[in-house]
């Protein structure tokens, strides 16, 4: 069955992909000794992907 072309237009970044990135990113900071500056800079840069790539999808 092939997919459907009109629902690649609903994709979102998730609530529960958002939380797992924060998630992630505060236990690499206590494992990794990373500073807090140093660990927002990276989940702003996951997180914006994930928009990026919804941006991507919706043809912008």
């Amino acid at each position: 069955m092939a997919s459907n072309p009109k629902l690649q237009g609903i994709w979102v970044p998730s609530a529960y992909q958002i939380y797992y990135a924060f998630q992630s990113g505060i236990l690499k900071m206590l494992q990794e000794n990373r500073s807090a500056e140093e660990t927002s800079k990276a989940l702003e840069r996951e997180i914006n992907s994930y928009f990026s790539e919804f941006l991507r999808m919706q043809g912008q």
